[in-house]
C-alpha cells in the first residue's frame, strides 16, 4: 500500500491513465456480482455446513425479511449483517433460494400492510433505545425473519444482535427440510387429543376456562405447518377412563371433594399420537402460591411443533 501512494504522489505517474483503470474496473464490477471476505473470522462468509444445508432443497426455499428502516447504531449494522449474509446463503443455494424484504417505514403508504403481513407470520415489534443529541428515547421496531418451504414456516423473531445468527438459519432451515421430508412420507395422520375433565371449569382454576380455545388455536396453525397431517379431538373421559388415561400415557391427575362430600377425579393433558408412539405436550395445573392455574398453554403451539 505505501509503495503504491508514493506511485500516486510521483510526478511521472500517469493520473489519467489511473483514473481510466478506475472507471474500466467499475464498468466491469457493475456487470457482475462477487466479493471478497477480507475479515480475520470470515464475518461476512457462510460456513461449509451452512452452503452444505441450502444444497439440500430440493423446492424454492423463500427468506421474507421485515427490518424497521433508519435503525439506529447498533442495530442498523445488524441490518446490513442479514442482508449480507442471506446474500451469501443465496450464492450458496441457486435458484432454489429468494429473499424479499419489507422496510417498515413511517410515511410509507405501503407500511401499514407491511406490519400486518408481519404480525400475521407472528413476528412482533419490539422496543430499542435511540439516542439523539444527547436524549434517550425509545422507538418500536421490527427486526424479524420468515423462512417458508413447501407450505411450512420457520420465524425468527427479534433479531438484535449478529451472535449466532447463521447457526439459528441454518437451523432453521434444515429443521424445515427434515419436517417436510419426514412428513412427505407419513401415512395417515398424527391424532392431537385434549383430554380435560370439563368439571374443573367449576373449581376456580385460573386459565382453565381458556383451555379449548387456545389449544384448538394452536393446532390449527401447527396443522397448516404440517400440511393438515394432524387431527384433533377433546375428550372429556368417564371416571372409569381416567385411571386407563392416566397409566397410559402420564397425564395429570387431580381428585378433589365434590358438594356431596363424593371423591372425583380429573384429568388434563395433551397428547399427539401415531401408531404406537405419542408424545405428551406439557400443558399441567400447577398451585401458583395464591390460586391453582393452569400452566404451558402459551407454549403449546411450539410444543406441538417440536
Amino acid at each position: 500500500m505505501k509503495k503504491f501512494i508514493s506511485w500516486l504522489k510521483n510526478p511521472k505517474s500517469d493520473i489519467f491513465l489511473f483514473a481510466v483503470l478506475l472507471v474500466l474496473i467499475n464498468l466491469v464490477a457493475s456487470k457482475s456480482f462477487f466479493r471478497i471476505d477480507l475479515t480475520k473470522t470470515g464475518s461476512y462468509s457462510i460456513s461449509n455446513a451452512s452452503k452444505e444445508a441450502v444444497k439440500l432443497l430440493e423446492e424454492p426455499l423463500s427468506v421474507k425479511v421485515f427490518f424497521s428502516a433508519n435503525l439506529p447504531a447498533p442495530y442498523s449494522s445488524v441490518d446490513t449483517y442479514v442482508r449480507d449474509l442471506l446474500s451469501e446463503y443465496s450464492n450458496a443455494a441457486g435458484d432454489n433460494f429468494s429473499v424479499e424484504y419489507f422496510d417498515i417505514k413511517s410515511e410509507s403508504s405501503s407500511s401499514d400492510e407491511n406490519i400486518k403481513l408481519a404480525n400475521d407470520y407472528g413476528l412482533n415489534e419490539f422496543q430499542i433505545r435511540e439516542v439523539k443529541n444527547n436524549e434517550v428515547s425509545f422507538k418500536n421496531v421490527f427486526m424479524g425473519l420468515v423462512i417458508t418451504y413447501a407450505d411450512q414456516t420457520e420465524v425468527l423473531d427479534g433479531i438484535s444482535s449478529t451472535d449466532g445468527l447463521e447457526y439459528k438459519i441454518t437451523s432453521s432451515i434444515l429443521n424445515i427440510i427434515s419436517n417436510t421430508n419426514a412428513l412427505a412420507g407419513l401415512e395417515g395422520k398424527i391424532n392431537v387429543t385434549l383430554y380435560k375433565t370439563d368439571d374443573f371449569e367449576k373449581l376456580n382454576i385460573s386459565g382453565m376456562n381458556q383451555v379449548d380455545k387456545l389449544v384448538s388455536a394452536a393446532f390449527e396453525n401447527v396443522n397448516k405447518k404440517f400440511r393438515d397431517k394432524l387431527e384433533y379431538k377433546k375428550v372429556d373421559p368417564s371416571q372409569e377412563e381416567i385411571e386407563e388415561i392416566v397409566k397410559k400415557y402420564g397425564i395429570q391427575k387431580l381428585e378433589w371433594k365434590d358438594t356431596d362430600g363424593t371423591t372425583k377425579s380429573g384429568v388434563l393433558g395433551l397428547v399427539a399420537e401415531f401408531g404406537e408412539k405419542f408424545f405428551v405436550v406439557p400443558v399441567q395445573i400447577r398451585n401458583m402460591i395464591f390460586q391453582w392455574g393452569v400452566l404451558g398453554l402459551d407454549e403449546a403451539e411450539q410444543n406441538l411443533s417440536v
